[in-house]
């Protein structure tokens, strides 16, 4: 046949092309659109799982944060609790110093402990001469004579851990 008795009635051949033309087009829009639609909601949940994983990063953070200071806060008591259970000792090497006999065995023990605690943040309160402080001084005894609320003597040293107050010193205040 020519292409004459084609045009007449149309060519079957290109007529099935452009059905299936308009029929893949179609398919192909929707597939299209479904393919966005998946691509929307899968970035909205990946954006909800960043968030959420963003949250437990941060959770965490905190978490090792809170555990740092308990680590910190533990060491440094640890310090404070053994330093308190050898303030006895200091006080006994202390009393044992003040004897004659036996000033020259004890005193380089003494201050061998108490070099090493210093290292340790021991460090004495400060008593005869300073101004009575409540959080520092415990008043054991009163006298006339002197500045009126000025420690006089020390009959107990007091100490510190870290600027912090484990042991107040016993103190003399004059009070007119």
């Amino acid at each position: 046949m020519d292409q004459s008795h084609y045009s007449r009635f149309g060519n079957p051949m290109q007529r099935e092309m452009e059905e299936a033309r308009r029929r893949s087009g179609a398919v192909s829009r929707r597939e299209l659109q479904r393919v966005r639609t998946e691509l929307y909601e899968t970035r909205k949940a990946m954006a909800r799982e960043k968030e959420t994983l963003l949250r437990q990063i941060a959770d965490l953070e905190n978490l090792l944060r809170a555990k740092d200071r308990e680590y910190s806060i533990r060491l440094k008591n640890a310090d404070k609790d053994l330093i308190k259970d050898l303030l006895p000792v200091l006080d006994s090497l202390d009393a044992g110093s003040k004897s004659s006999d036996h000033a020259n065995i004890l005193k380089p023990f003494q201050d061998m402990i108490i070099n090493i605690l210093k290292r340790h943040g021991l460090q004495k309160v400060e008593a005869k001469g300073e101004k009575f402080d409540p959080f520092r001084h415990e008043v054991v005894g009163i006298v006339d004579n002197g500045e009126d609320g000025v420690v006089q003597d020390k009959v107990q040293d007091g100490y510190l851990v870290n600027d912090e107050v484990i042991r107040t010193a016993k103190v003399i205040v004059s009070k007119r």
